[in-house]
């Protein structure tokens, strides 16, 4: 299980670009995936758990998805019907909490 409060901003950048955007890092450099499945083609690591425009375009590559703001500081975000949700004081790290969990991963400290 991954203690999200003992990450760095760049550390939980580095697990959305890995577990949710399939990227690869490659001697220091961040790569997707290329049409013959090869990490050829160079990406730069966005702040997608501290930017909202970069969290948002994350969010709606999912098929199913729910934004709430709970109350003054916090946001919930439901991806696939209830399946994977967070809370967070902060919706780009709701969002890429959730996008997380969907994708398998364990997150403690929610």
């Amino acid at each position: 299980m991954i203690k999200w409060w003992d990450l760095t901003d760049q550390q939980r950048d580095e697990l959305v670009a890995l577990h949710v955007l399939k990227w690869e890092k490659i001697n220091e450099q961040w790569f997707e995936q290329n049409e013959k499945g090869r990490f050829e083609v160079p990406v730069i690591l966005f702040p997608f758990t501290t930017d909202e425009e970069l969290a948002w375009k994350l969010l709606r590559s999912f098929d199913n998805w729910q934004v709430t703001k709970m109350f003054p500081l916090t946001y919930r975000v439901i991806i696939s019907a209830n399946k994977y949700s967070c809370l967070s004081k902060s919706l780009p790290e709701a969002i890429c909490k959730a996008a997380l969990k969907f994708n398998g991963v364990k997150l403690g400290g929610d």
